[in-house]
């Protein structure tokens, strides 16, 4: 009987914010012992491509789900692709232009930068961003073709709260503090990116599970077979859930999948 397992990145498997930016020996060590079992093991992130590290790569997972679904691999080939409409972008590139603002497009492994400063730059380190697929370009125009995600940031308060995005097409996760908003379509969620792996592998949804704690993965978590919720995840986010683990800072995935009598047979 095939079972997958997939895993969010940031709060889940990692903590960028709070100095954590490998997988734990101890989480590696648990995760093996689920290949090893042959457990299906999937990243379900909504990082780009050039966001996912050495580290995490180097692991061999046997798949991605980036882009927080718009882009599939399995076994290091596309399985799908599903940019943004280029006819639903025009009003935010236009907005982007006339505001001064910085834009940061992301395709299935580049990042175009567009009036783009270091702070925003350092901003992305922190998370990892890997400096091989960044591409510089001198007119927005440049980077409207076959876009999964953006990053864009305004200049000032105003001009944050300003930005017009249609909530019907887009999802943006905001932050305050870097006046930055991260654009996604909502055509494509982890959850369509889901079925599209489940469909293609020939697993039924009861035996998928999937470790998460962000906003962007209720949607997942609501489609998944076992929804499991790490213990630093809002209360929001773990009313979805059927089980609790605990915090990544306390190896909640190593210690759920070695504790939880789910996987294993005691």
């Amino acid at each position: 009987m095939k079972k997958i397992i997939l895993f969010d990145i940031d709060g889940t498997l990692i903590d960028c914010m709070h100095g954590q930016d490998c997988i734990s020996e101890k989480t590696k060590k648990a995760l093996k012992r689920l290949k090893e079992a042959g457990y299906y093991l999937f990243i379900a992130s909504g990082r780009p491509y050039c966001y996912i590290t050495k580290d995490i790569k180097s692991f061999e997972f046997d798949g991605y789900i980036l882009d927080d679904g718009a882009y599939v691999l399995y076994q290091n080939k596309e399985l799908s692709y599903h940019p943004i409409n280029i006819d639903d972008l025009k009003l935010i590139i236009k907005q982007s232009q006339e505001k001064n603002r910085a834009c940061i497009a992301y395709t299935k492994k580049k990042a175009y930068l567009f009036n783009v400063d270091q702070e925003l730059i350092n901003y992305c380190h922190s998370f990892k961003f890997q400096d091989e697929y960044i591409d510089y370009v001198d007119d927005i125009k440049d980077i409207q073709n076959d876009i999964l995600k953006l990053h864009v940031q305004s200049r000032n308060e105003k001009d944050f709260h300003d930005m017009d995005i249609d909530q019907t097409k887009f999802y943006s996760a905001n932050d305050h503090e870097y006046f930055l908003n991260e654009i996604y379509g909502r055509k494509y969620t982890k959850a369509t990116a889901l079925l599209e792996v489940l469909k293609e592998l020939d697993i039924l949804v009861e035996n998928s599970y999937f470790f998460g704690d962000g906003l962007n993965d209720i949607e997942m978590l609501d489609a998944i077979g076992h929804p499991i919720v790490m213990g630093n995840a809002r209360d929001e986010v773990k009313s979805h859930g059927e089980y609790i683990c605990k915090s990544v800072s306390e190896d909640g995935v190593a210690d759920f999948i070695e504790n939880s009598n789910l996987f294993f047979n005691k």
